[in-house]
C-alpha cells in the first residue's frame, strides 16, 4: 500500500495510492466542501464514524455543520500517523493499525450505549484500499448492527431492568464473592451441541476438579444428567427469565434432599437480571454492567460485586466471568450461534412447556417449531452476535477451545474432547455481609435511600445520562426530579 502526497491545482496537498487519488487533483477543499453539504445526517446523531478519510478534508466542514457530533476517524494505514498534512486533530477520537486497541474495541470505549451514529463513507478511499477497507468496513458495520440491537432492546427493557435491579436487591439474602483458581473450567450455554457434550462433562468430573460455569437456561438439561454446576449465571432482564430458575428449583428437589428453596449450587445474577423470590436464599455474586449508578449504590450499600460489561448475550458474560473465574483453560459448549433443524436448545429446557401448552391436532409441536424458528428474526440476532464471537474469539483463542468437535462457526478455536489439568487450585468462594441490613428494606424504600444518598449528589450528570437512557431508551438528559419520580412509579 503505497500512499505519496502531491500538490493539487488549487494548492493543498492531495493523496495518491496505487495510482488512484483519495483527493481531488484539481481542488480537494472545494470537493470536501460540496460531499460534506450532500450529506443527509439525522438530527439525534451523537457520532460520527469516518472510515478512511485521507487528509480528512472534510472534517472542518463537518465540525461547522454538525457542531455538536463528534467524530471519530478510522485509518487503514499508519501512513497518517506521522503525517502532518491531516486534520486528524480536530477529530473526538482516531484510530490506525498500530493503534494498542483493534478496532471494535476502540469503537466500545468510544461510543456510550445507547448512542446514534452514522457512518460516513469516503468513496476514493473505497476505490483506492480494495479488500483492506472492506474488512474495517464489515467490522465496523457487525459493530453498529450489535448497537443497533442493544439499543432496541434496552428501549424495550430499560424500565424492566431498573425495576428488576431494586426488586433483586431485597432478595438478596447471601452475597458472596470468590478469590480466583486455576482449575479447567466448562462454559455451557444452552444450545443444542450441550447434549453431545454431556458425556464429556460426566468423564472430565470423574478423573480431576472443574468448574463449570452455566447458563440459567442450560442447568435443567446438566441437572437432567445429575452435573451440578458451579454457578448458574442469569442475565436476561424479561420475564420468562424466572421460569429458568423456577425449573432449577423443581428438578434440584428431585435429584436432592434439599428444600425447594435452595439450589446445591450457586447463582451469578446480572443485576438487572429477572430473578425470583424462590432463590433468595441461595448465595449470589452480582454483576454489575459497570454503568455509574450500580457501581456507587453498591457501593454505598456495601455489597461486593464483579464488574463485566454488558454484551447482549449470556454466552459473553459466562466466557468473561470464567475468566475472572480461573487462569486454567476454558472449554465451551452449547454456544452454537445457530439452530439444528427445528431444534433451538438443549433438552430439557425451562421454557419448553410454552410451545407445548400451544399443542392441539391442528398444530403439532413439530410444525410450531417449525413456523416459529424460520420467520428470519432468530436467526438475524444469532448473526449479529456470531459476527462478534469472530472477534472475540480470535483475540482469546489461547485460552479458550471447545469442548468436542470442531465448531461449525468459529473454526479458528481448537477443539478436544478431552480436558487437561496444569494445576489444580480450586477458587476460593466466600460469603459477605453488606454495610445496610437490605433485608428490612422494601424495592420503594430502596429507591428512597438510591434517590436521597446518590441521585441528589452533585456529581451526578454521567448517572442522569444512564439513568435517562434506561427510563425514555433515548439519549435524553432529565432532571432529577423527573427521574426520582418515574424511579418511585416503578412500584406504584
Amino acid at each position: 500500500m503505497n500512499l505519496s502526497l502531491v500538490p493539487s491545482r488549487s494548492g493543498p496537498p492531495t493523496l495518491i495510492s496505487e495510482n488512484k487519488y483519495i483527493h481531488s487533483p484539481y481542488d480537494p477543499l472545494h470537493e470536501a466542501q460540496r460531499f460534506v453539504r450532500a450529506l443527509e445526517i439525522p438530527e439525534n446523531t451523537d457520532f460520527i464514524i469516518l472510515l478512511e478519510p485521507g487528509l480528512g478534508y472534510i472534517i472542518p466542514f463537518l465540525r461547522e455543520t454538525y457542531p455538536y457530533i463528534k467524530l471519530l476517524v478510522i485509518h487503514i494505514s499508519d501512513f497518517f500517523v506521522s503525517c502532518p498534512h491531516t486534520h486528524d486533530r480536530e477529530g473526538t477520537g482516531v484510530w490506525n493499525p498500530s493503534c494498542y486497541l483493534d478496532v471494535i474495541s476502540f469503537l466500545e470505549k468510544e461510543i456510550p450505549e445507547g448512542s446514534q451514529t452514522y457512518l460516513c463513507i469516503w468513496k476514493p478511499s473505497e476505490a483506492a484500499f480494495g479488500s483492506a477497507y472492506q474488512v474495517l468496513l464489515r467490522k465496523i458495520k457487525q459493530f453498529l448492527d450489535r448497537e443497533t440491537a442493544n439499543n432496541r432492546t434496552t428501549k424495550a427493557f430499560g424500565k424492566t431492568w431498573l425495576k428488576n435491579s431494586f426488586r433483586n436487591l431485597t432478595y438478596l439474602k447471601n452475597p458472596i464473592f470468590f478469590e480466583p483458581g486455576s482449575i479447567p473450567c466448562i462454559v455451557a450455554g444452552a444450545g443444542p451441541s450441550l447434549e453431545e457434550a454431556i458425556p464429556l462433562i460426566v468423564k472430565a468430573l470423574q478423573q480431576g476438579p472443574l468448574l463449570i460455569v452455566a447458563a440459567a437456561s442450560a442447568v435443567p438439561a446438566l441437572l437432567e444428567h445429575r452435573i451440578v454446576p458451579t454457578l448458574s449465571v442469569a442475565t436476561d432482564g424479561g420475564t420468562w427469565a424466572a421460569f429458568h430458575l423456577f425449573d432449577q428449583l423443581r428438578r434440584v428437589r428431585q435429584i436432592s434432599t434439599q428444600q425447594s428453596n435452595s439450589l446445591p449450587f450457586s447463582l451469578a445474577v446480572m443485576l438487572y437480571a429477572k430473578t425470583c423470590s424462590q432463590a433468595a436464599q441461595v448465595p449470589q455474586i452480582i454483576i454489575s454492567d459497570g454503568s455509574q449508578w450500580q457501581q456507587r449504590f453498591l457501593a454505598l450499600l456495601g455489597i461486593p460485586f464483579l464488574q463485566l460489561p454488558q454484551r447482549g448475550t449470556v454466552s459473553a458474560t459466562l466466557i468473561d466471568l470464567a475468566l475472572f473465574l480461573t487462569t486454567g483453560k476454558i472449554y465451551i459448549t452449547g454456544m452454537d450461534m445457530g439452530i439444528r433443524d427445528i431444534q433451538t436448545h438443549a433438552r430439557p429446557y425451562g421454557l419448553d412447556f410454552y410451545l407445548e401448552e400451544r399443542v392441539n391436532h391442528l398444530s403439532p409441536l413439530y410444525s410450531i417449531k417449525f413456523t416459529r424458528l424460520h420467520n428470519g428474526a432468530n436467526t438475524q440476532a444469532l448473526d449479529v452476535y456470531a459476527h462478534w464471537f469472530d472477534w472475540y474469539f480470535a483475540n482469546n483463542r489461547d485460552r479458550i477451545s471447545v469442548l468436542g468437535s470442531k465448531h461449525p462457526r468459529f473454526s479458528m478455536l481448537p477443539a478436544s474432547e478431552n480436558i487437561y489439568w496444569d494445576v489444580s487450585t480450586e477458587p476460593a468462594f466466600y460469603g459477605m455481609s453488606s454495610k445496610i441490613p437490605i433485608e428490612q428494606y422494601s424495592p420503594t424504600s430502596l429507591v428512597s435511600l438510591f434517590c436521597s444518598n446518590i441521585l441528589h449528589s452533585e456529581d451526578n450528570e454521567q448517572m442522569r445520562q444512564e439513568l435517562s437512557y434506561l427510563i425514555t431508551g433515548r439519549r435524553i438528559h432529565l432532571s432529577v426530579p423527573e427521574i426520582e419520580k418515574e424511579l418511585t412509579e416503578l412500584f406504584t
